[in-house]
């Protein structure tokens, strides 16, 4: 969408928000998820400090309405630590993102998308901070739950292959992820034929732990392969 497009959608929700604040006041469910639809296009147009302090008055408000643990309050906790971690603040992400987590846990029981999510979410924070012992055993449990909720080909099922190849990856368990990255492209495949993005990025992926572990002649046909893919669809 063209950034106009977000300009004008954040210029309506903004109006709608104010009209809601006046019909149902500040601390009402309505306001708290007008402002959920807010913060996700300001999201759109990388507008993160603008979003913050909108999330904790969301946060606020259900934490007033509902208690200490309810659905709505996972969200704006999640909503936080993604926000942070779109600022390159890893730490708080993560701390918030745990909150998260073990709020889905409560809600949610231990199988729910939105609990795979969350956890997906945590362990690539984690990663990102180069916590990989710690991102390892949750990237597994997300591609686990991922498995069980939605079948071995599902785009999500792909994302957590990928992600727990980046994990193994940097473990230096270079085997592992390998297969991940090669299960990855075989989902994407299926799912998307044989040109696009994401499968440009999986034989990239697969390329660099080729050639790590010393199959050269392999690794830099796959990197052309990525390279010319990446030509065709994105120009």
């Amino acid at each position: 969408r063209l950034k106009s497009d977000y300009a004008e959608a954040e210029s309506r929700l903004r109006e709608a928000l104010q009209i809601r604040r006046k019909l149902f006041g500040d601390s009402s469910a309505e306001v708290a998820n007008t402002i959920s639809s807010l913060v996700e296009t300001l999201w759109e147009m990388g507008e993160y400090a603008q979003a913050e302090p909108l999330i904790r008055e969301a946060l606020q408000n259900r934490r007033a309405l509902y208690g200490k643990t309810h659905p709505d309050i996972a969200r704006s906790l999640e909503d936080l630590g993604l926000n942070y971690f779109q600022q390159g603040k890893y730490e708080e992400a993560v701390s918030f993102l745990r909150e998260a987590v073990a709020m889905r846990r409560k809600v949610h029981g231990p199988l729910h998308p939105a609990l795979a999510q969350a956890m997906g979410n945590l362990s690539w924070a984690l990663f990102t901070l180069g916590k990989t012992d710690e991102a390892e055993p949750l990237a597994r449990l997300t591609l686990s739950m991922n498995k069980q909720l939605y079948g071995d080909d599902h785009p999500e099922t792909a994302t957590a292959l990928n992600n727990l190849g980046y994990v193994t990856e940097a473990q230096g368990n270079l085997a592992e992820a390998e297969k991940a990255y090669r299960e990855a492209l075989a989902v994407n495949r299926k799912l998307l034929g044989e040109s696009h993005p994401n499968i440009a990025l999986n034989l990239s992926n697969l390329a660099f732990v080729e050639y790590a572990l010393g199959r050269r002649k392999e690794g830099i046909d796959l990197l052309r392969q990525s390279i010319e893919m990446s030509r065709r669809v994105l120009g």
